[in-house]
């Protein structure tokens, strides 16, 4: 179980980090540069908290958030991939 519990823990191989879990500015309010604020704020409370990288999910078809991120400063590192999967009822718990 310990051995597990190593490969599972994925925040000591990549160091310090923050995760932006969702970034979305209202569809209504984009191009006034409120993204870029709360970016820029996240960004120095990231270098506060002493971390080395900041790290988040975009959908495919975000394009425009994209090129956003691309002109921060991100790098595209890597593709998240996802399946949905129906339980299993056949088998007791």
């Amino acid at each position: 179980m310990e051995r597990l519990r190593q490969l599972l823990d994925i925040e000591s191989r990549w160091n310090k980090y923050l995760y932006i879990d969702d970034l979305i500015t209202d569809q209504n309010k984009r191009s006034n540069g409120f993204a870029g604020l709360l970016f820029d704020f996240l960004l120095e409370e990231a270098k506060r908290d002493h971390c080395q990288q900041i790290h988040l999910d975009s959908g495919v078809h975000r394009h425009v958030a994209h090129r956003f991120y691309l002109n921060k400063g991100f790098d595209i590192t890597c593709h998240h991939f996802q399946m949905n999967i129906e339980p299993d009822t056949t088998i007791e718990k």
